[in-house]
This record gives C-alpha cells, structure tokens and sequence, in this order.
C-alpha cells in the first residue's frame, strides 16, 4: 500500500499596528502568527521475503506547527515640557519575535552513544577475561572471593545489627510495595549496593560457561535519548525593552542491526576480550576508569571488535528530533527617566506554542563504526555511581 507524499509549507501575518494616544491605529507592518510545515514523501510497504527478511527503507518526516497570540504593549514616551504620550503597539507589533522554525539537527554524541550501545550487546560482554588473563591471580579465585566477600559483610552485618536483621528478613521478601520500602533499614540497602560489581561478576562468569551456542543470526537494538533547553534572546522594536523565550529539545535515537555468525570461535573470543588487545591495555592503566567516567574509551574500544566473527545483514538507525516551546524565562521592560525625558514600557509578553520534529530512519549497507561519545553525567544511574566511588574512596 502505497501513501502518498506530503508538501506543506504555509505562513499566515497579520498587520501590526500603532495608536497615540488611543488614536486611530497605523499599519506598521506584517507580523507572522501561525506557521505550519509538513514534509514527508511517498512511502510503499517492504514485504517480506521467502526467509522471513524484510529490508530496511528510508523514511524521513519533518513539519513543524506554530502559533503566535497578538500582545499589545504600551510604551509612554515624555520628552519636557511636553506632556507624557502613550504609543501602543498591537498586534505582535512591538516583540520582534521571529518564526522558531524547525526542529534542531540531529545530536552525533546521541547517534555514537546507542550504536556504542548496540554493539556492546552484540558482543555480549558477561566477562572480560583479557583483563582477567593480565590479573590471573586475582581472576582465578574471582568467583570464590566475590562470594566469600559477601557472606563476610552478610555476617558482620547480622551480628553487628540483629534488630535490622529481623526486619529484613520480614520485609525485603520481593514485591515489596513502594510505599513499604522505608521498612527496609537504609544501611542494608547501602551494603547491597557495594555488591553490584562483585555480583556483575559473578553472574557474568557463570552465564558464559552454561550458556548455549549462539544463534546464527542475531538482533541487537539499543535506545538512547536527551533533553535540553535553549534560550534565545529578543529585543523590541522600540525601545530598550528584552525578553528571553526558553525552548525545550527532545532528542531520541535508536539502532537495529541484524548479523550472520559466521566464525562462532572468533566471535566468542571477542566476547570475552580477547580480539583487541588495546582494551587490555586501556584497563590496565590507572585511573582509567576516571576517564570513562566521562568519556567512555573503554566502551568505545569494545566496540571496535564487537561484530568480529559476524557478516553484517542489515540494519537501521532512526532518529527524532523535537522543539517544544515557548515560555518566558525574562524579561526587561524598559524604563528610564532623567529631568528632561523618560520611556517605560509595560503590557502583554509574547506567547508562543507549538512545536518542531523531524524524524529521519536510515538503512545501514555495513556494521556502524561509532565515534566517541561524551556521557551524560546528570543521569541518576551516573549519580549514584558517582556517589558509591565517593563512599569508597573515604572508606
């Protein structure tokens, strides 16, 4: 079935005017208050074919719809010994405030971080034995050690507090309600989260050595997204009179990459760390993680290797980008006066609504090579990392 193309591209004004003194209104020019885009071409539905495949098509959609209210401000000008005079402005006459426009170009730390992503997942990194096999002593006993790390803190905690053990034993059976979950003592919880990277471990070990072979083709998809907020800046057509509007961004980008295994015994070897020595040596040295903390080059460095022992089928990167606004974040309404003169100007701030997105999938012909990403250091997960190390570092 086949949709039609779309080619909307309208803008509406209306006249600005002027009065004195509540005199008769002037013309003064033709202001936007509505804009509305609509751009898509023609698509066709990709059937499948005898082996259940389906190729990727290109898709594109961008529009936009924005509307503008009409403020009327008044701005009073005295110039001695003449009396004080009134000149109104009506009908968006007064804020030059132009056409937001389109949504903002595509963020590539967005696209490098999910592909980054996607590509970890193809790799399935449970364990990374090319650090393991440079620390072998540590690495031989890492699953006993792990374990026996936390039955020590699970006794020294019961025997230091046996009231919270009583409560944590009737309260944190699973389920729990939300609202229950201040029965659970905090210093439990706190202990809990220091076995995160012992647990990883653990897990990730024992999931390679009982896990089956490999399907032969594997779908790996990821999804990242990001907001933010921008400001622009206008200033009146008379007068010194400013305001600020402020937007907000959504960004959201996701990938799908379909793979053909095709040398089991190097794609595994790459899983386990073994296909790029950089990412060895990049462990090694110290403090690297304080690196990664912001620039992720460990990840970036899996990455490389991760679709070693696999032919690439196909695959998509689609991305959508919004613009949301407006509100008012400031404004500077101009008022001066000296003995011989004086402007001020009061009224209504402009209003803007609407919105902007464009949305764009692509096809993929070969396996993505991400660039480095920068990570977003507000995430909560981020916070709370940031936190554990801080609690280590003084413990």
């Amino acid at each position: 079935m086949t949709t039609p193309a779309v080619n909307i591209d309208e803008l509406s004004k209306s006249p600005g005017t002027m009065s004195i003194d509540d005199g008769v209104p002037v013309v003064i020019g033709q202001y936007w208050d509505r804009r509305h885009v609509d751009k898509r071409p023609a698509s066709t539905s990709v059937p499948f074919d005898q082996n259940g495949w389906r190729n990727c098509r290109s898709w594109s959609h961008q529009g936009c719809l924005w509307t503008r209210g009409h403020e009327i401000v008044h701005r009073y000008v005295r110039f001695n010994p003449y009396p004080e005079r009134d000149y109104t402005f009506a009908g968006g006459s007064f804020w030059n405030i132009n056409v937001p426009g389109l949504a903002p170009s595509f963020s590539t730390n967005l696209k490098n971080r999910v592909i980054t992503k996607a590509l970890l997942k193809l790799k399935n990194v449970d364990i990374h034995i090319g650090v393991a096999v440079a620390e072998i002593q540590r690495t031989m006993n890492m699953v006993g050690s792990n374990s026996a790390a936390i039955a020590r803190q699970t006794r020294r905690y019961r025997g230091t507090y046996p009231k919270d053990w009583n409560l944590i034993k009737r309260w944190q059976l699973g389920r729990l309600p939300r609202r229950l979950w201040n029965r659970i003592p905090s210093r439990w919880l706190e202990l809990q989260y220091g076995w995160i990277p012992l647990m990883n471990d653990i897990v990730g070990a024992a999931n390679y050595l009982s896990r089956e072979v490999r399907p032969r083709t594997v779908h790996v998809r990821a999804f990242s997204e990001d907001s933010d907020k921008i400001h622009r800046l206008y200033t009146a057509s008379a007068g010194g009179s400013k305001v600020t509007l402020e937007f907000l961004t959504h960004q959201r980008c996701w990938v799908s990459l379909y793979y053909e295994m095709t040398n089991p015994q190097l794609a595994d070897a790459s899983s386990l760390g073994l296909v790029q020595p950089c990412e060895v040596v990049w462990e090694m040295l110290p403090y690297s993680f304080v690196v990664d903390w912001f620039l992720p080059i460990g990840s970036w460095l899996q990455s490389q290797s991760a679709d070693a022992g696999f032919t690439f089928k196909g695959g998509s990167l689609s991305q959508k980008s919004s613009l949301f606004g407006a509100r008012t974040s400031n404004v500077e309404w101009e008022d001066f006066q000296n003995a011989s003169t004086s402007f001020r100007a009061i009224g209504s701030l402009p209003i803007v609504n609407g919105k902007a997105e464009s949305f764009v999938r692509t096809c993929l012909d070969s396996s993505p090579v991400p660039g480095v990403y920068v990570k977003n250091p507000l995430s909560p997960k981020h916070m709370l990392n940031g936190l554990a190390l801080l609690r280590q570092a003084f413990s």
